[in-house]
């Protein structure tokens, strides 16, 4: 199997993986083979941006390497699509996770950490499409390995609109939501893949991970907000979470938000129990457990989601609503220069919610 690559991706030097691209009669040929360099003429030919280049599904890890040690580059290219940035620091930002997860104490995976979370940063601040791109890829990858980073993607997405575009807190909070989860390296793998219901003394192991999340964040020296964030994610706004039980904003604010950007995932992704739901569906649901939850951050995923025009349109399509003043009159044309306003489009969707708060 084939998948498309960046153009804009591909530089100068050796490449790890060998590059296809279509010819005058649209069959696949070698364009540079693995172990070969790019030379000029390649350049020039990737300059023109008139054809798609490919690459085997083999290769994807060997790209996904490659692409990103230019990937500040790559943020800043106009020529390259945002889905296709996003899809090289995801790629890369699971293959940290598999990193961190193996070796939960090494210094390094932590700093690789540290870069992949300012990747994320870099492309949520300078691009308006890249909440749709992120939401797309956390919806089709497989649950194991990519929630850590989903759960870190999210936790952005919600930051930017609580902290805007304070860097220092959202690289921290990106950190707490890649390492939430880092104390279930702990827990007995019996337990985490027994395919049938845990007994009392093995959901309180279970129940002990934030405890170890909480102190292996603190033996990398890795700032306060992130290690409560580790320690008080199973935390609830009625006091029913755990370890601590701890009400409202006794709760640490870091916390708070992965600890929906957790449970959102987890609606959101395939497990093995439960197919996944859909982002409008996860909403629903939180939205019927609100008193869980900081009505801020609740606030905030609400606003991503509904400024994400696709998944407006997939909740207007399930509900049957449309936005206010879109077509007053079905016959006619929509008008070319006046656009329905995000407030709009806002009060339609929230009041389809029914949620008593807003």
């Amino acid at each position: 199997l084939m998948v498309t690559v960046a153009a804009g991706s591909i530089n100068l030097g050796q490449l790890p993986f060998t590059l296809y691209a279509p010819d005058h009669s649209g069959q696949l040929v070698t364009f540079c083979r693995e172990g070969f360099p790019i030379t000029e003429s390649h350049m020039e030919v990737l300059s023109r941006r008139d054809r798609n280049f490919y690459i085997t599904t083999e290769d994807q890890d060997a790209y996904i390497d490659y692409a990103y040690k230019r990937i500040d580059k790559i943020i800043e290219d106009p020529s390259i699509r945002v889905a296709d940035k996003a899809k090289i620091i995801h790629g890369a930002g699971k293959r940290t996770v598999r990193n961190l997860l193996d070796s939960p104490r090494s210094g390094r995976c932590v700093e690789e950490s540290e870069q992949i979370v300012g990747s994320y940063i870099d492309l949520i601040v300078n691009s308006a499409e890249a909440a749709s791109s992120l939401f797309d890829l956390s919806a089709h990858d497989s649950y194991s390995f990519s929630h850590a980073i989903n759960v870190a993607t999210f936790c952005l997405l919600v930051g930017e609109k609580l902290f805007g575009d304070d860097r220092s807190k959202l690289e921290n909070l990106g950190l707490a939501g890649l390492m939430h989860d880092v104390g279930m390296t702990q827990i007995d793998n019996r337990i985490i893949f027994k395919p049938s219901a845990l007994t009392d003394a093995e959901m309180a192991q279970v129940r002990r991970h934030p405890l170890y999340s909480e102190e292996i964040i603190r033996e990398h020296g890795l700032p306060d907000e992130v290690a409560t964030a580790g320690r008080s994610h199973h935390e609830r706004a009625d006091g029913s979470g755990y370890p601590d039980g701890l009400f409202g904003d006794d709760i640490p604010l870091f916390a708070r938000i992965t600890a929906l950007a957790d449970v959102y995932d987890a609606i959101t992704s395939n497990r093995s129990y439960r197919k996944q739901r859909s982002h409008i569906d996860a909403l629903t649901i939180i939205a019927s457990e609100k008193e869980l939850y900081d009505y801020n951050c609740l606030m905030a995923l609400l606003d991503v989601v509904i400024r994400n025009e696709r998944l407006i349109g997939e909740f207007c399509a399930k509900h049957g609503i449309s936005f206010k003043g879109e077509h007053p009159d079905e016959d006619a044309p929509p008008p070319k220069e006046e656009k329905p306003k995000d407030e709009h489009k806002e009060e339609d969707i929230a009041s389809a919610f029914d949620f008593d708060f807003l």
